[in-house]
């Protein structure tokens, strides 16, 4: 799990332009208008280019999981692209269960079910993603069946540059 950058194009690139950006190790995907920038500083350099050529409609700061269960609500918040999945930082937030008896945990899963975008295992820990806007409810759920949640800035967490 590691923050990337990305760059929404509002037009297809011509050869001559992604040429030179692959010189920078930019990956791009033709078929979503989408540049993949692997960090920020890079984003700031290509993101200027990009307006000079008048072909920039957005940017964000995404969260790539190589290996997410991805929910329904998934594509809501973020796009696949090759093997891995993508979450837009802004729309999201993460957390991961850290007390509580097994059953109660099972119990208060099942009720947070229908808010995860994607579960993401690493370092033999479960990290759940969810809409930012879901997090009071998560609350509650935790509350209710006497589980501790702790949620993740993921600004700070995953920033790799």
């Amino acid at each position: 799990m590691k923050t990337v950058y990305a760059i929404e194009l509002n037009e297809e690139l011509l050869e001559d332009e992604i040429e030179l950006l692959e010189q920078v190790d930019v990956q791009i995907f033709v078929e979503s208008s989408i540049l993949l920038i692997p960090t920020k500083q890079k984003l700031e350099r290509i993101k200027n280019y990009i307006m000079d050529i008048g072909k920039y409609e957005e940017s964000y700061q995404l969260i790539e999981l190589k290996q997410a269960e991805r929910t329904d609500l998934f594509y809501d918040f973020g796009f696949i692209i090759g093997d891995s999945s993508y979450l837009i930082t802004e729309l999201i937030c993460s957390f991961n269960i850290i007390q509580g008896q097994k059953e109660q945990i099972d119990m208060a899963l099942l009720q947070m079910e229908e808010c995860l975008l994607a579960i993401h295992q690493e370092d033999k820990q479960r990290f759940f993603f969810i809409d930012i806007q879901q997090k009071e409810l998560i609350e509650r759920f935790a509350k209710a069946y006497e589980i501790e949640v702790s949620f993740f800035d993921l600004d700070k967490w995953t920033e790799n540059d």
